[in-house]
């Protein structure tokens, strides 16, 4: 990757990146901005926020306004989809051309940017899920410190042992199962146990299985055994307003989220001691890590009349020296693996030696990965709910959820 400056008379070629998030992320792109606008005189990139931007991307395609070079970020569950209908340009003629080393990203980011055996993006960052646990919380009931609970059922006995009370209303939970990072606790708990959402294909529906009938029973089980029902949790959350991860503020003992959360716990002043791993298989899954990714990434859309300067952007994005810029304001951890360990940055991110270790390890994804992702969301959604409401028994709403995934399935791969 070498810098080229523009002859003279020589038109610049205009890049535009979208972009939609705020905060640390909005940051790193304005960073990476910059540094690319120098790296590259003979390009200019510009990152906007874009408010409405799912909306706002398939306008632009509609309208033939993506003249010039065009990035746009992605998320996972995105991908599927918008390679399916075209809509994104494949990469890998790049990838061969710039001879991109691609064994220098960890290997659910290539299984995250890659779609039916094309790559369609480069790393803007990942996220893995990962198993909290708050040290003093811990060590204050007489349970280990630095030792996680093993299976299904140590959490739910830690978790009896770690909720108090006050005045007969919760004070601190000791863990909460329907809670996971950007999805509904339902395909979560059932992946954790050993269920495959979907076929290998990504055509047929098939998690009405006696697995996750155990992991929806454990979690209803368990909110009912340690809380006394949903309410009871809902109220706590109300009563709380949390602005920061609960567990960072002494509220929860355990719990299952991204590996953002080291961002929230060093707001704290001090910060709570804690501990990270792999939350662990159910019982159909005993002596495996649930460990599953969100992939946020950079595409070219297919429309997009420069394709090369967009390349050149979104590769220098998940190069090492990008990666690094990226985290001058962004607590992300980098898809690529040299700047995610490089020591500077690992010293400087609080929190990052503890989840680093656990990225390697990461497999499966927090979302269906399918084109029909948000069907599959409703679903899930409706699943999640209706059971831990009690308002249809576990065995029917399975059976319902996998007919309406199959039938949406089947709707969608019909029409291809």
């Amino acid at each position: 990757m070498t810098a080229t400056a523009s002859a003279p008379g020589t038109p610049i070629q205009t890049v535009n990146v979208w972009f939609d998030y705020g905060g640390g992320g909005m940051y790193a792109f304005e960073d990476i901005t910059n540094a690319f606008n120098q790296r590259f005189p003979s390009i200019k990139a510009i990152a906007t926020k874009v408010n409405d931007y799912a909306t706002k991307r398939l306008n632009a395609i509609a309208s033939n306004t993506l003249q010039g070079g065009w990035v746009w970020l992605m998320y996972g569950w995105e991908l599927p989809g918008y390679a399916e209908k075209k809509l994104l340009r494949p990469i890998d003629d790049y990838i061969a051309r710039d001879k991109v080393n691609m064994k220098d990203f960890w290997p659910v980011v290539l299984a995250d940017t890659s779609w039916n055996g094309k790559y369609y993006a480069m790393t803007n960052h990942p996220a893995v899920s990962v198993f909290w646990a708050n040290q003093d919380l811990l060590r204050a009931k007489g349970m280990s410190p630095t030792v996680l609970p093993g299976n299904w059922d140590d959490i739910l006995s830690a978790a009896q042992k770690l909720t108090t009370k006050v005045n007969g209303q919760l004070d601190i939970v000791g863990f909460d199962p329907t809670h996971v990072a950007y999805s509904s606790w339902a395909p979560a708990r059932m992946a954790a146990n050993g269920v495959e959402l979907l076929s290998a294909d990504g055509r047929k529906a098939t998690f009405n299985t006696a697995a996750a009938q155990a992991a929806l029973n454990y979690v209803v089980k368990f909110v009912e055994q340690v809380y006394g029902g949903k309410p009871a949790l809902d109220k706590w959350y109300k009563v709380n307003n949390f602005h920061y991860a609960p567990i960072a503020l002494g509220k929860e003992a355990m719990a299952t989220d991204g590996n953002w959360w080291a961002w929230d716990i060093s707001q704290q002043k001090p910060p709570i001691p804690f501990i990270v791993g792999g939350f662990p298989g159910g019982p159909n899954n005993q002596g495996k890590q649930y460990l599953p990714e969100l992939g946020v990434m950079n595409s070219i859309p297919a429309p997009a009349t420069l394709p090369d300067p967009s390349w050149e952007y979104i590769n220098f994005f998940a190069s090492k020296e990008g990666q690094i810029v990226m985290q001058r304001q962004s607590q992300d951890v980098p898809g690529n693996i040299a700047a995610a360990e490089d020591p500077a940055q690992v010293k400087s991110h609080f929190g990052r030696a503890e989840v680093l270790k656990l990225f390697e390890a990461a497999s499966g994804f927090v979302y269906v990965r399918s084109p029909i992702y948000n069907k599959f969301n409703d679903i899930f959604n409706k699943l999640s709910d209706d059971t831990l409401n009690k308002k249809v028994d576990i065995t029917s709403a399975l059976q319902t959820a996998e007919q309406t995934a199959q039938a949406a399935l089947d709707s969608y791969w019909s029409g291809q």
